[in-house]
């Protein structure tokens, strides 16, 4: 049987706009790729809200990839495929990230990965933040520049998977971002998602 490890943010992890609250696990995007697959392969879920791309930050170091995801591999490393869905929350203002630096802390990651693993890396690049998060509760954290970094993550994550031979897709062309704070999806969303990454690794990735 195959091993995917979703690995992500806090739409990997479920984050429900309406509430708060996280999304039961058959609505979740790792948890129905599981379905789909109907036991041809184990998708492990590992998204957390917060989650950004730096490689370290005493503060808050469970929240971020290059802490958590190598010691998260240092247990578990036996994966086929591991997708990343990341890159969002590194556009905060208060980090100050410039969309290369973002890029970079990426490269990293993907790297670690190829040295250390002998799975194959799919990069989901993150929809478009929509205007809506400058009146949402996350207005403290996310302002019009992280709009306008959100807006080359296709471009950015496309080059890096070419350079470095991983897959790619862009959620942009699948689905946006909830019209209550324009950074979460909204359960359909999740399904739709999942329904298009199950195709897409069956076709390109698992053929």
């Amino acid at each position: 049987m195959k091993k995917i490890l979703c690995y992500g943010d806090s739409n990997i992890y479920g984050f429900n706009p309406k509430d708060g609250s996280r999304y039961e696990k058959s609505k979740r995007i790792g948890s129905r790729l599981e379905q789909l697959a109907k036991g041809k392969y184990k998708v492990v879920e590992n998204g957390c809200n917060g989650r950004g791309l730096r490689l370290s930050d005493k503060e808050t170091k469970e929240k971020i990839a290059g802490v958590d995801f190598i010691n998260f591999i240092g247990k578990e490393s036996d994966f086929d495929l591991i997708i990343f869905a990341l890159g969002l929350n590194d556009t905060q203002f208060q980090h100050n990230l410039e969309i290369e630096d973002i890029k970079c802390e990426m490269e990293k990651l993907i790297d670690f990965t190829k040295t250390n693993t002998k799975a194959k890396v799919l990069i989901l690049s993150p929809h478009k933040i929509e205007k809506e998060i400058l009146k949402s509760g996350f207005s403290f954290l996310f302002d019009e520049s992280s709009i306008e970094k959100s807006k080359h993550f296709r471009e950015i994550y496309c080059n890096l998977s070419k350079e470095k031979d991983c897959y790619f897709i862009d959620l942009n062309e699948l689905e946006k971002p909830s019209d209550i704070d324009g950074l979460h999806y909204f359960a359909n969303s999740h399904q739709k998602i999942a329904d298009y990454l199950f195709s897409f690794i069956e076709k390109n990735i698992f053929a």
